[in-house]
């Protein structure tokens, strides 16, 4: 499939000439950007998506503190348009699965969604004057604000360094844009990874002397979809449901702990429809008394949450698994440079 994709290189080509020409119009002041009274951190890729911003904005919130942070993020997925405040009785399709996320695990974090992000964070500044840090949630694309620091992501199974442009690969921008980072987390780090291999990624990543940290993702507690309560019990057999833009590692996670019948994969933000969910439900009724059970992304919980009343009636059990951020050895470093901002 990869080798494939490269022959649609001619037009990733034209892509991205057309990315340096707006990069340019912005970098000459030709377009012009927004600069924010607030403090202001970008949390970002260059890819399509799967590189964990989500649990990184997470992690920060939870290093910061609630009290004058908020998130602003696009609302990917959201059937609403505008300026909207995330309160955690809304849906999934109201906000986005990823703002609902955030504000379901820091219920006193302010989040607000908007596709503008200089008409959010002038609506910040408006209303809201206490808030002084500003969480931008996927905003390295977006030049129409200029941020105090941008923090740019990208996995250990495939840096943007070895990745091509749309359509030929999987970067939504140009690597230059590497450059504007002033940190770089290389994330999804394998746990056996030695110094070694990481230096020689660091000499691959660095374009500009940022500092560069490795991360992977901890995988926590399982929680029940219907209650939000840790759910312990045995887990022998179970469905894997995702709509994640990377499954594999959620999957190959799965494997070391349980039996996985079957894997039900869909598009990253997937709203699922009736006929999925019926089919679904076809499926696990297909093993009798003896159902197992159905296991979900955190993120995709949030979506899942529509249908609690679709799972009982159908006597599937639901459960969705938590994950976080960890730097590791990295920890204190990279919590000292966020501090510092």
């Amino acid at each position: 499939m990869q080798e494939l994709r490269k022959l649609l290189l001619p037009f990733a080509w034209v892509y991205g000439f057309i990315l340096s020409l707006r990069h340019l119009l912005y970098d000459t002041g030709i377009l012009k950007s927004y600069k924010p009274s607030q403090k202001t951190i970008v949390v970002g890729n260059l890819s399509l998506g799967g590189t964990g911003k989500t649990p990184m904005a997470d992690y920060i919130v939870s290093l910061l503190g609630t009290d004058k942070v908020a998130i602003l993020s696009r609302g990917y997925g959201r059937e609403t348009k505008g300026t909207l405040v995330v309160d955690d009785s809304m849906q999934a399709n109201q906000c986005g699965d990823e703002p609902l996320l955030l504000k379901n695990n820091h219920p006193h974090l302010f989040v607000l969604v908007d596709e503008d992000r200089a008409r959010g964070l002038e609506y910040l500044r408006t209303n809201h004057p206490d808030i002084e840090t500003v969480i931008l949630d996927d905003a390295m694309q977006h030049r129409k604000v200029k941020a105090d620091f941008y923090l740019l992501l990208t996995t250990w199974d495939r840096p943007f360094t070895s990745d091509y442009l749309l359509p030929a690969g999987n970067l939504r921008d140009i690597k230059k844009r590497s450059k504007s980072a002033q940190a770089i987390v290389v994330t999804k780090t394998p746990l056996d990874t030695n110094q070694k291999e990481k230096n020689q990624l660091v000499a691959k990543l660095r374009a500009n002397n940022q500092s560069i940290f490795f991360s992977a993702i901890s995988y926590g507690q399982i929680f029940d979809l219907k209650s939000d309560r840790v759910d312990s019990s045995d887990l022998s057999n179970v469905v894997l449901l995702s709509a994640i833009a990377n499954p594999l590692p959620f999957e190959q996670e799965a494997q070391k702990q349980f039996n996985i019948i079957r894997h039900f994969e869909f598009q990253d933000h997937h709203e699922f429809s009736s006929e999925e969910l019926f089919k679904l439900r076809d499926f696990i009724d297909t093993f009798g008394p003896e159902k197992p059970t159905l296991l979900t992304t955190e993120k995709d919980a949030q979506r899942l949450k529509t249908h609690v009343y679709f799972f009982n009636e159908n006597h599937i059990r639901v459960l969705y698994w938590k994950i976080k951020t960890d730097f590791g050895s990295d920890s204190e470093r990279f919590n000292a440079m966020i501090r510092s901002i």
